[in-house]
């Protein structure tokens, strides 16, 4: 009887094993390994919205090394929420980014002006109004230029390579 119990519990200890150690290994993710040199973007689990941006410089089983302009950081893997590597950069989303800032800009200064200016009533003998005038200026002359400026520069184009889930 006694054989028979200790059998027993370790059958049931072996499969609690195996079924604990089943769970943890699906749960082990693979990390896609970065060639160094390649400019990435880590974004950090304990820190949602701080992002390292720079080039690989090593990647061992544990760490990950990106070089910066103030030096080389290493990183460990298990604080890493999301791995992005550059695809280059485009004119096109440079472009599109600096002109909605310039967009932005443009309208963060002329709404408040539209503001004042109806508070304060409309000046006699003046035909053009201030908030008209600087309206125009915006999208002649700013709205165009940041756009193309920012097609000069460029925008990064990020692929995401790995992600926790």
């Amino acid at each position: 009887m006694k054989t028979t119990e200790s059998t027993l519990r370790r059958l049931v200890l072996m499969t609690l094993a195996a079924l604990m150690s089943a769970g943890s290994a699906g749960a082990q993710e693979t990390m896609p390994h970065v060639d160094p040199g390649t400019r990435v973007r880590l974004r950090l689990t304990e820190w949602k919205r701080d992002e390292i941006k720079g080039s690989v410089v090593s990647w061992s089983a544990d760490s990950i090394a990106i070089g910066m302009r103030g030096g080389v950081q290493r990183v460990s893997l298990l604080d890493l929420d999301r791995i992005q590597d550059s695809m280059g950069r485009s004119a096109w989303r440079g472009a599109a980014k600096w002109g909605l800032i310039a967009t932005a800009a443009t309208a963060a200064v002329v709404v408040p002006m539209g503001f004042l200016e109806s508070a304060q009533g409309a000046a006699e003998g003046s035909t053009v109004s201030p908030t008209l005038a600087m309206a125009a200026l915006g999208v002649v002359f700013v709205i165009p230029v940041a756009t193309i400026t920012g097609a000069l520069v460029g925008g990064e184009r990020w692929r995401t390579r790995w992600e926790r889930p």
